[in-house]
């Protein structure tokens, strides 16, 4: 009887032992694949807290784009999502139910917060100059493009009013021209005015 109850015991411990986890296995999807962004070694997942607006530690919803700098040392992370902040009395905080745009320092370490930039709508075009100076996001519904600059403390502010696109009719008729993967929500140039936002 002891025997049996050692096997056993053994038996489970081995199967357990080779068994995934559920991390491991990742989310089931209706459609039969599974979401698995711990599978590779050192993964890892962080909320996006926003460390902005009059709720700091708001974790906001819908990271839609990432852009790695040209130096390969900072990350992008721009959000595109329903983030609707109402506070204690219900209503809608307009300072904080907007999109963010998260900067990171990457290294062997993992990612590092370095800072949060807000926007009122995004639609997942992220990109950086070349020499890594200026970062232009895409507007979304807003039909404009925002642009930051790095400045000498090394952060990044914004550039003077969005740059309005003209497709609804508000803007100057203008036209953004993809950076380089063809994909049209990536600003590069900013045709009717001749103003190029990346160089």
């Amino acid at each position: 009887m002891r025997r049996d109850m050692i096997l056993a015991s053994t038996a489970l411990a081995l199967w357990g032992a080779g068994s995934a986890t559920a991390q491991d296995r990742g989310t089931a999807l209706p459609t039969g694949q599974a979401l698995t962004p711990l599978a590779a070694p050192g993964a890892r997942f962080a909320p996006l807290v926003a460390r902005t607006g009059p709720n700091p530690a708001y974790i906001a919803d819908g990271a839609a784009a990432i852009a790695v700098s040209p130096n390969g040392r900072e990350m992008l992370v721009l959000t595109s999502g329903f983030n609707r902040y109402n506070g204690p009395d219900g209503k809608l905080v307009l300072a904080q139910s907007g999109q963010y745009l998260f900067r990171y320092r990457i290294d062997a370490k993992g990612p590092t917060w370095l800072q949060t930039l807000t926007m009122p709508n995004s639609y997942s075009g992220v990109a950086w100059s070349p020499d890594g100076t200026r970062i232009v996001v895409g507007g979304g519904v807003d039909d404009v493009v925002h642009v930051f600059e790095k400045g000498a403390s090394g952060t990044f502010a914004s550039v003077g009013k969005p740059i309005a696109l003209g497709h609804n009719k508000t803007g100057n008729g203008g036209r953004c021209v993809a950076a380089g993967g063809g994909h049209r929500d990536q600003p590069r140039w900013h045709a009717r005015a001749g103003r190029q936002l990346l160089q």
